[in-house]
C-alpha cells in the first residue's frame, strides 16, 4: 500500500514538515557542537551537564544533587548518572554522598572542570553565532514553543 503523504501529513516532502526540519536541525546542531568540543575531550551532553552543575552551584552556599541536575536539564536521571561517572573519571566533577540523604549524591565541578568549562564554552558561543546567524526572533519563538508545551 502506498502512503499518501500529502493527505496523511499535509506535506509532499519531509523538508516541508517543521517537526522534521526541527529534528534535522537539532541533530546537525548537536553534531557541530560535538565537533567543536572534540579538542576539549567533551561532548555536548557532557558540556550541558557541566553547565547545569555550574549554574546550580553558582554561589558558594548552593549545592546540587544528580537529581537536581537531571531535573534542571530535563535529562533522564540515569543518563545524568552515567555521564557524571565519565566526567568524574576525567576529573571534571566530584560526587559525594549528601550529608542529609545518603541516597542522594552531591555534585560539583572540580577546579579542572571549571577551567575546562570556562575554556570550552566560548567556542560553543562562537558556533552558536555562526550557526544561527542574526536570527534573534528564533530564541523568542523557541521560548514560546517550549512554554506552550511544557
Amino acid at each position: 500500500m502506498k502512503i499518501d503523504w500529502k493527505k496523511l501529513a499535509g506535506v509532499e516532502k519531509p523538508e516541508e514538515s517543521r517537526g522534521f526540519m526541527l529534528w534535522k536541525t537539532s541533530q546537525l546542531w548537536q553534531k557541530e557542537v560535538n565537533k567543536t568540543l572534540q579538542p576539549f575531550d567533551l561532548t555536548m551532553q557532557q558540556l550541558l551537564i557541566l553547565a547545569g552543575i555550574g549554574w546550580l552551584t553558582r554561589e558558594d552556599h548552593l549545592i546540587a544533587t544528580q537529581v537536581d541536575v537531571a531535573r534542571f536539564l530535563e535529562i533522564d536521571s540515569m543518563v545524568v548518572s552515567q555521564v557524571l561517572k565519565r566526567l568524574e573519571k576525567k576529573a571534571l566533577v566530584e560526587r559525594d554522598v549528601h550529608p542529609l540523604d545518603t541516597r542522594a549524591k552531591i555534585v560539583r565541578l572540580t577546579e579542572f572542570g571549571t577551567e575546562t568549562f570556562i575554556t570550552a564554552l566560548p567556542y560553543v558561543h562562537l558556533l552558536e553565532e555562526k550557526f544561527f546567524g542574526e536570527n534573534r526572533q528564533l530564541l523568542a519563538d523557541l521560548h514560546d514553543m517550549y512554554g506552550r508545551y511544557k
